[in-house]
């Protein structure tokens, strides 16, 4: 099969347009930014809400994961966290827990 000279999508050339502001909490007088979804691996994204809620946390947050998970947090605000994160991102499912 020939490639075409000129690709229907070059997505090294793509831009995203519109990001949202970063997710942003509060946690043991910590600012911590969670991973916008648009932005993450593709490999990672599959992987939220299928397994606990720490490797969900690990995924958005990253860097700061370490730093987050010294201060403890019941799960009432996990859901919290989780709720407003979706809505802040428009995912669908809001309502929905992640685990």
């Amino acid at each position: 099969m020939d490639t075409p000279s000129t690709p229907s999508l070059d997505l090294d050339a793509l831009e995203r347009e519109g990001a949202p502001e970063p997710f942003t909490i509060v946690h043991g007088d910590t600012l911590f930014t969670l991973a916008d979804p648009r932005e993450l691996d593709w490999r990672l994204i599959d992987r939220l809400g299928t397994g606990p809620a720490d490797a969900d946390l690990r995924v958005l947050l990253g860097d700061q994961y370490d730093a987050f998970a010294q201060h403890r947090m019941p799960g009432w605000k996990l859901d919290m966290l989780l709720t407003r994160w979706r809505e802040h991102y428009g995912l669908g499912g809001a309502d929905a827990s992640p685990t």
